[in-house]
């Protein structure tokens, strides 16, 4: 079965909760070795064995990680927001191969025997030495500290994704069947309808468009998008309803709205240093009825925008997470 490309690869998604479940019972295994030192003994055969193994299957990771194509990140992710979850990879995987080696290495350097099971032992990496044994206790101690900390902070900013901005970011890694929802889109040169799957929001890097659902009928949406804008102190430049322009020359056209937007405090300077971007500014949001009960909005995308112009980073991200929050807002959890 072909890899969905907006999901991570099948052995990376089963590798990353694998870890996340061995990685959170070592951490409370390694609370309760300090807790309850009546059970120091037992707790430690298994934390021992457990961090080789961690360290095996992050080495396994990392392979697979270089070897596959990652899924991009989500449109409502800013450049920054980008950043700093690709530098939280990377210090989740440091983290992960620092702690196994460092607990070894602290093992070894108290003399102690490194029981894995029964009768497999590991070789000392380091000589037997209190000093360093001292050194390296506290450094295991703090780097577990600042794993637990990495761990609660990819936590938090998946839940906000999922819960608040609904970008639907926790797909690209899940195991279980992603949700969508089908959608009847109309062939223009077939009155017939054609069924495929449609999720809330799409990107098409190819005509660098996002594509969301609106969970309203077609008059709502244009009437809640304006709305909508309107709080936030964005200007709505002009409302072009140009299935009645097509109307009044004798044509028609499926229910089209076309909703000029922006904020000149904010275009203004962009336009000053890259005068062709006024092509594409004011920002634009295209509302079409596709049946009665299917409504899209459609925007450019701000990679597209970025790589046209060249700009050096992406400085409309905020109007694709502010459309992704308000068309989810309607929408059922």
């Amino acid at each position: 079965m072909a890899n969905n490309p907006a999901q991570f690869a099948l052995l990376s998604r089963i590798l990353h909760w694998l870890m996340a479940a061995m990685l959170l019972t070592m951490l409370f295994i390694g609370v309760a070795m300090v807790a309850s030192l009546g059970n120091y003994h037992r707790l430690v055969a298994i934390h021992r064995p457990l961090g080789i193994l961690l360290l095996i299957l992050a080495a396994i990771r990392l392979v697979n990680r270089m070897c596959t194509t990652l899924p991009p990140f989500p449109p409502t992710m800013s450049p920054m927001e980008r950043r700093v979850a690709s530098a939280s990879e990377r210090l989740l995987y440091t983290l992960m191969f620092a702690l196994p080696l460092v607990g070894w290495g602290m093992l070894s350097a108290g003399h102690y025997p490194i029981v894995m099971f029964g009768p497999m032992h590991l070789p000392p990496i380091l000589p037997a030495s209190p000093t360093l044994y001292a050194v390296l206790r506290t450094t295991h101690t703090l780097l577990a500290y600042l794993l637990f900390l990495t761990f609660l902070a990819h936590l938090s900013a998946v839940v906000f994704h999922t819960l608040i901005i609904r970008d639907r970011l926790l797909d690209r890694m899940a195991l279980w069947p992603t949700h969508s929802r089908k959608s009847k889109i109309i062939d223009d040169k077939n009155p017939l309808t054609q069924q495929m799957e449609t999720p809330p929001m799409i990107t098409d890097p190819s005509s660098g468009i996002v594509k969301f659902t609106s969970p309203w009928p077609y008059r709502e949406t244009v009437e809640r998008i304006e709305a909508a804008l309107l709080a936030k102190k964005i200007k709505v430049f002009a409302n072009i309803d140009q299935s009645a322009e097509a109307a009044a020359v004798g044509l028609t056209l499926r229910p089209t709205t076309l909703i000029i937007f922006g904020d000149p405090s904010k275009g203004t300077p962009l336009m000053v240093e890259h005068p062709d971007l006024a092509l594409d500014l004011p920002l634009k949001a295209l509302v079409w009825e596709a049946s009665p009960s299917e409504v899209y909005v459609g925007l450019t995308s701000p990679e597209f925008l970025q790589n046209r112009y060249g700009l050096p980073s992406s400085p409309f991200v905020e109007v694709v997470r502010f459309f992704t929050v308000l068309t989810n807002s309607g929408a059922q959890p």
